[in-house]
C-alpha cells in the first residue's frame, strides 16, 4: 500500500519533529558533559570560556575531550548522528566520520547552554585544612 499525499507529509512532519526533539536531548546531554569536563580539567577556573580551553594532563582541553565522549556515544547510536545531520554545526570536512561530525556539531550547539550551566558545575570538596 501505498501512503497518499497527506500521510506522506504527516509522517515526514512526524519525523522531522522527533528528530528535532532527539536533537534537542543531544545538545541538552552534551552540555552537561562540556560543563563536567571543564569542571574536570580546570576546577579553580571562573570563566567559562577560560576552562573550555585549559589543556588537561593528555594536553587535550574539554571541548576535545567532552566531543570524543559524545562521539563514542555516537558510534553506538547511530540514529543520533542522523538527529545531528540537519544541525548548522554539521560539517563535513571537520571530521572524519560521521559520528566525530556529529560529536562535534553536538558540542558547539550546546555551548550556550554550557556556558549558562557553568555557575552550577560540580565543584571539588575543600581538602583538609
Amino acid at each position: 500500500m501505498i501512503l497518499d499525499a497527506e500521510d506522506y507529509k504527516s509522517v515526514l512532519e512526524k519525523t522531522a519533529n522527533a528528530l528535532n526533539k532527539l536533537r534537542d536531548v543531544i545538545v541538552d546531554h552534551t552540555a552537561t558533559v562540556v560543563v563536567n569536563t571543564a569542571a574536570m580539567i580546570a576546577p579553580d577556573e571562573d570563566d567559562f570560556r577560560e576552562a573550555v580551553h585549559v589543556e588537561g594532563s593528555d594536553g587535550d582541553h574539554a571541548l576535545i575531550v567532552a566531543e570524543e565522549r559524545i562521539a563514542q556515544f555516537m558510534r553506538r547510536e547511530p540514529r543520533a548522528i542522523n538527529a545531528m545531520r540537519q544541525s548548522i554545526e554539521w560539517d563535513e570536512r571537520i571530521r572524519k566520520d560521521d559520528a566525530g561530525r556529529a560529536a562535534y556539531a553536538a558540542v558547539n550547539e550546546s555551548l550556550e547552554k554550557a556556558e549558562k550551566l557553568w555557575p552550577e558545575r560540580p565543584r571539588p570538596a575543600p581538602g583538609p585544612r
